[in-house]
């Protein structure tokens, strides 16, 4: 039994805690603790390609930062990351500045310098070298501290110090080593004092002795994570679990603030002072920010935006704007950024299109149109943790909200409806409805999916009635002071003019759309009805009248298209050109609220509070106060930000990188010659930055002269490409225009100049070179020439003695043929004489036949033609000895070597000689020798013999050897 009852009272229970559970599910999902919180950026391991953990953070006097990450040196520039390693892959743990031109850096058993370069770079050298000591391991190197020309080192129980010469590299001078026995946490420069915390209470460093801090014992059970000034008399001291303390030169006290109990819980790790503003990170809880006297404390977390809650280290930037190093990550907290975003991490608020605020009494009441639905906050601060409920049968597109005569309406995609004690009551639930506006005689116009709708108030409730003859949708119209409607429908803009009794419209066309892609707007100021759109502008005036009016849009951005213009409570403009917010002051108009902002195409509502702007965005909600500008100013460096030529590289030689501008480089360089490239018709690329905080919107605007003869159109590229150049002197100008929320636009020109070297043949040495290649080249010519000429006249010679001895030799063929000629002439008398004289022989042996056979009369006869032929031929014997005088002459005195060789030689034989030497035949010679074929032969052989010849030997040739 008893075992039955505990079961029974179990189980009830059990229902009970599940009934409660329920309950607390539902309320929890209507309503959301949110918050309005700052504006931060993310930058992740992957977004900066370098480890998770930032030990150490801080800014440079031109506004770079700089961080020590478990990989080593980060670089940020405002435009790109830069990571610069350690050796061993060493975790970098502390870093210092020295006079904005090096980095000193401590890591695990090595501290060094990370010098900039020429080329943008920096380059980390290890100062170890100069300590000679037996101390390698002495662990991390917690802190840095530079004074003047000496820099410190801060190990867990050492301190390093060394006189920093600096001249083209960092060395050390007068190095010392000092033992602490006690753990040393952190050490800080202030005003010309180094202050160390250690685990034995705070310390004041002189020369290389520590001299504790009277009544710095109260803080020796901490861990002192931070020493900063409070102010001119006063440190701020924050230890781990013992929350802050403070040290006003003569004594340390505790430091109270609405924080104590959140810092003792979370474990301060991190602090930072600037001005009036602490900051205050821990490890488990995220980081405060709170004023100088320890009150409205702003506690931001991961809840708040933050990447995760372990804050390593801060450090404030100029703008009075937060840099976080954290356990995972960087953050950038806008402190300055003048505006919030209603934001929960658990619940997606979806897209802002409208915000109201209704008092009733001492009560004001917040209401966010979304497209979720319709919240409520009840909450009597608006500011601070607004919790907000979402309405009961509000679910789904709320396209806005309005308060007319003590009541409150929402425009829904299912209807019109009252809101009532948080509940929605429905007017017309036939079609959607986009806005609801008052008219003159106390009734109200409703803008449908499907045209107009009149509302009237009556004794039995608000009663609703369809307008007829117009049922376009009424998305976007205004009504001027005559009670015409100005609307855009579907071909473009329309005069909408109605009959009251009948509740009839009638339509007039007054402008068509331009294109398939344009655009155009109604807003209103006060009783003028503006019209915008890219190529049409007008203005609608009290009486109805539509007119162009360029100097009224000039005020603005001209006569363009403006997704709202809008009058505040101080009669200032806001209008919305592009992605941006501006305000149009008497002197110029800045912006806002600008870059990716994230207004809601057709619901860029603006709805103005005590506390600011609440416009809606895309994801929820934000609050603009352009009042904190002013409560900045003050602590807000204003300076114009200096652009910076970071990097040149070769496109076409794997993006070598040749020239860059660093930490080193002032602020306010003069443009000169600062680099040259030999010829190689290079691709090159140049990157530039400007040191502006994270918040700045920038354009750049690029012109290479003389190349270039107009700039680049404005993009946001921090680069310029350009290939193919020509050697000679080249003038990079960039333009750069900024664009940062509350801070009218500044707009920067440099230039830098470098020079292209000319190729090798167009230097002075080659063009020497050439000279005197063309020189000698000429004189190379000219001796050619020379040569030639006298070549030429040498051949001219021996062809004027060719021709002579040619003509010569011509003449002598001439004769010789006429020797010859005369030669066979008389070899051919004498062969005629001969046969001649044969024929007489033989007359004459035929008389002396006839006188045998005592013929006398016909030898009678003989004899006497006989003695006629003789008679006939008598003078016309041959002149040998002339014969043998042309034969010397043709045949190269062969008979005077005959002569020499054989002067025995008779006249017969001398001819048989001169026959055979010519070729002649026995049978051709034997008429001329007289005798018969037989005595030639006889007469040869005689003369072989007495010539000693071979019987076999060839006569002829051998006679031919003689005048040889």
């Amino acid at each position: 039994m008893g075992t039955f009852a505990v079961f029974f009272i179990t189980s009830n229970t059990m229902k009970r805690l599940h009934f409660l559970f329920l309950i607390c599910a539902y309320f929890t999902q209507q309503s959301i603790f949110a918050a309005w919180n700052v504006p931060i950026s993310h930058y992740t391991p992957s977004n900066y390609e370098a480890g998770t953990q930032n030990w150490q953070i801080l800014t440079a006097a031109n506004g770079w930062l700089y961080a020590a990450n478990n990989n080593g040196l980060l670089e940020y520039d405002g435009s790109q990351w830069q990571t610069y390693g350690m050796p061993y892959s060493n975790v970098l743990r502390s870093i210092a500045l020295y006079h904005n031109q090096a980095v000193f850096a401590g890591g695990t058993n090595d501290f060094g310098v990370y010098s900039p370069t020429d080329k943008g770079e920096l380059e980390y050298r290890s100062l170890l070298e100069y300590i000679d000591w037996d101390e390698s391991d002495f662990g991390e190197v917690w802190a840095i501290c530079c004074l003047d020309k000496q820099v410190y080192f801060f190990m867990r129980h050492w301190i390093v110090s060394g006189e920093v010469q600096y001249t083209d590299s960092i060395a050390l001078t007068n190095v010392r080593t000092q033992y602490i026995p006690h753990r040393i946490f952190c050490a800080q420069e202030v005003d010309g004092a180094i202050y160390v915390g250690t685990d034995n209470g705070l310390y004041i460093l002189s020369g290389m002795r520590l001299n504790r801090i009277n009544g710095s014992d109260i803080c020796a059970s901490y861990e002192i994570r931070g020493i900063q000034p409070l102010d001119s008399q006063s440190l701020l001291i924050g230890t781990d679990l013992g929350g802050l303390f403070i040290y006003d030169g003569t004594q340390v006290r505790p430091f109270r603030t609405e924080a104590d109990s959140y810092l003792r819980t979370n474990q301060l790790y991190s602090l930072a002072v600037r001005h009036n503003t602490i900051a205050i990170g821990t490890v488990r809880g995220g980081m405060v920010v709170m004023q100088s006297d320890g009150t409205h404390c702003h506690y931001i977390s991961r809840s708040e935006g933050l990447q995760n809650n372990t804050v390593l280290s801060l450090t404030f930037d100029h703008n009075h704007n937060i840099w976080v190093g954290l356990d995972q990550g960087i953050d950038y907290v806008q402190l300055s950024a003048g505006q919030q975003y209603l934001y929960d991490p658990q619940v997606d608020l979806g897209t802002g299109y409208d915000m109201l605020q209704v008092r009733s009494g001492s009560t004001v009441r917040s209401y966010y149109a979304t497209n979720q639905g319709l919240y409520v906050s009840p909450s009597s601060s608006f500011h601070t943790d607004p919790q907000l409920r979402l309405i009961e049968g509000s679910m789904g597109q709320v396209w806005s909200i309005a308060s007319i005569s003590n009541t409150l309406f929402c425009c829904h995609n299912r209807g019109l409806f009252i809101v009532q004690h948080d509940r929605l009551i429905p007017l017309c639930t036939d079609v959607g409805f986009w806005r609801i506006e008052s008219l003159s005689d106390g009734r109200i116009l409703a803008g449908s999916y499907s045209g107009f709708y009149l509302l009237q108030r009556t004794d039995a409730g608000w009663q609703i009635e369809k307008i007829e003859g117009y049922d376009a949708t009424a998305f976007r119209w205004q009504i001027d002071a005559t009670g015409a409607i100005w609307a855009l429908s579907s071909t473009g803009l329309v005069r909408l003019t109605w009959d009251n009794v009948h509740l009839t419209l009638y339509s007039e066309d007054i402008q068509p759309y331009n294109g398939t892609n344009d655009w155009f707007n109604i807003s209103r100021l006060g009783d003028t009805i503006l019209i915008t759109n890219s190529a049409y502008c007008r203005i609608v005036d009290e009486h109805g009248t539509l007119y162009r009016d360029s100097a009224f849009f000039a005020r603005m951005a001209g006569e363009t298209y403006y997704a709202l213009i809008q009058e505040d409570n101080h009669h200032n403009i806001l209008f919305i050109h592009g992605n941006s917010l501006y305000i149009a002051l008497p002197q110029n108009a800045f912006v806002l609220l600008g870059g990716e902002t994230g207004f809601v195409g057709g619901f860029e509502n603006i709805y103005e509070t005590n506390e600011g702007y609440v416009i809606g965005l895309t994801q929820g909600f934000c609050l603009l106060q352009p009042h904190l500008l002013s409560d900045t100013s003050s602590i807000t460096d204003n300076t114009t930000p200096s652009l910076y030529l970071r990097q040149v590289s070769l496109m076409n030689k794997d993006n070598q990188r040749i020239y860059g501008e660093s930490l080193h480089t002032p602020s306010s360089h003069p443009s000169h010659t600062d680099f040259s490239l030999p010829y190689d018709r290079y691709a090159l690329h140049f990157a530039c930055c400007l040191n502006a905080d994270p918040t700045t919107h920038t354009q750049y605007a690029y012109r290479l002269h003389p190349r270039d003869q107009v700039f680049t159109s404005f993009s946001s590229l921090p680069y310029f490409e350009c290939s193919s150049l020509e050697d000679g002197k080249y003038t990079l100008e960039i333009i750069c225009r900024t664009v940062s929320p509350q801070q009218a636009p500044v707009e920067i020109t440099h230039t830098w100049t470098f020079r292209i070297l000319p190729p090798w043949y167009k230097t002075w040495w080659a063009r020497t070179l050439f000279v005197i290649l063309t020189l000698l080249f000429l004189c190379l010519i000219g001796y050619i020439l020379h040569i030639l000429i006298n070549q030429r006249q040498l051949r001219l010679l021996h062809e004027q003695e060719l021709h002579i001895l040619q003509l010569e030799n011509e003449k002598a063929q001439t004769r010789l043929q006429s020797k010859s000629q005369e030669m066979t002439r008389i070899l051919h008398e004498e062969a005629v004489k001969q046969e001649q004289l044969s024929a007489i022989a033989e007359e004459i042996t035929a008389t002396a036949k006839d006188l045998q056979a005592h013929n006398y009369k016909k030898a009678d006869d003989r004899l006497q033609r006989l003695q006629q032929e003789i008679g006939s031929q008598r003078d016309d014997s041959i002149d040998w000895q002339r014969f043998e005088e042309n034969f010397d002459e043709v045949n190269a005195g062969f008979c005077k070597a005959l002569t020499i060789h054989f002067p025995w030689l008779s006249k017969q034989e001398r001819k048989l000689c001169i026959y055979i030497h010519l070729g002649m035949l026995t049978k051709e010679i034997a008429p001329l020798l007289g005798l018969s074929v037989r005595g030639v032969e006889m007469m040869r052989y005689r003369m072989r013999t007495k010539m000693n010849l071979d019987p076999q030997a060839n006569l002829r040739e051998y006679l031919q050897t003689l005048h040889q």
